[in-house]
């Protein structure tokens, strides 16, 4: 309680700041940038904080400022070496504490009797033996419909539940694939760390990332956001090289459509 009295105390301290706040509640954040920077790589940086892509003059100041201001008051950390450290480090305490890492390695079956997880079937890649552990817990990180033609259950009530989430219907889904180029980006003046690309280069397509999902045009397709990690971080990528991920928006049924084309062999579409 004490913390939050002091903070109002101190806006009405800052009453000039408040008010040049209020005077820019209604315009864009290109207005907002061009008015209080001259160098055009401040607000490029300060952009890169909270753009959900949109270009600067058609996002609102507002919605920016709501969702940067924990990075502009507090600062923000990043792993050094990429987010593959911090997997690396956690896989180090993880097996110095007793843990069993197996890598290259298949959950195929969870089997569940009485209400409890019994064991679970899993299978090395390489060499295709199958063996099973006998778990405390059962922690997954998969999506529902992969964890749930996992588990092999004699209860009724888990049949019943399984059908209902196989014979869903998703709406919106999305495809994320990852590449190493054999090109630096920045030479060829690439230097954001997120950039927005479809068939038309239309800003009118970047009101919402999920427009050309709600509101498909087969024109605008494909709508691909990337991440350009090695621009952020250089130590991701070999010396003139590049690593980047791609995001896909999509509906599911393409998806499906895929499978199905693919003789129903899911993964390899």
């Amino acid at each position: 309680k004490a913390n939050v009295f002091r903070k109002i105390l101190l806006s009405f301290t800052n009453l000039k700041s408040l008010a040049e706040l209020l005077m820019h509640m209604n315009k864009t954040l290109k207005q907002v940038f061009d008015a209080c920077f001259k160098d055009e790589n401040v607000k490029d940086i300060l952009y890169s904080l909270a753009h959900f892509g949109l270009p600067m003059e058609k996002m609102s100041f507002c919605v920016y400022l709501a969702a940067s201001l924990p990075l502009l008051l507090e600062g923000a950390h990043y792993p050094k070496g990429g987010s593959g450290s911090l997997s690396k480090k956690m896989s180090t305490v993880f097996t110095e504490r007793g843990g069993s890492l197996l890598l290259q390695t298949e959950a195929v079956k969870i089997v569940h009797k009485n209400k409890k997880i019994s064991h679970v079937t899993v299978q090395d890649i390489k060499n295709k033996s199958i063996s099973k552990i006998f778990p405390t817990w059962v922690i997954s990180n998969s999506d529902l419909t992969s964890l749930v033609t996992l588990v092999q259950s004699n209860c009724k009530d888990y049949k019943k539940f399984s059908r209902s989430i196989k014979t869903r219907k998703a709406e919106i889904s999305a495809l994320t694939f990852f590449l190493g180029l054999s090109i630096d980006l920045k030479e060829y003046g690439i230097k954001d760390t997120g950039v927005w690309t479809s068939r038309i280069m239309d800003d009118n397509i970047l009101k919402s990332p999920v427009d050309p999902v709600l509101k498909p045009d087969p024109l605008l397709y494909p709508h691909l956001y990337y991440t350009i990690y090695s621009n952020f971080d250089s130590s991701l990528a070999p010396s003139g090289k590049s690593n980047i991920s791609a995001f896909f928006y999509a509906k599911r049924d393409i998806f499906d459509k895929a499978i199905q084309e693919d003789g129903n062999v899911k993964g390899r579409s």
